[in-house]
């Protein structure tokens, strides 16, 4: 039987799979990469930062 190691660092921290803001899963690669940059989806980017851009670098989320 093969045994595999698998090393993960101690400061590893996985990144979620769902959006912060809409609490829903990403879908494509352009959701991991706008969460990667925005902290959240492309479709909340779309809906709620991108026409709230100086209240979002102030900490503003939408309500749920």
């Amino acid at each position: 039987m093969n045994k595999v190691t698998v090393i993960i660092p101690k400061e590893y921290k996985p990144e979620p799979k769902n959006c912060p803001v809409c609490k829903l899963a990403f879908s494509n690669l352009n959701d991991v990469l706008n969460y990667r940059k925005h902290g959240c989806c492309e479709t909340c980017d779309i809906n709620y930062r991108y026409p709230n851009r100086e209240k979002w670098e102030n900490g503003w989320r939408p309500d749920n």
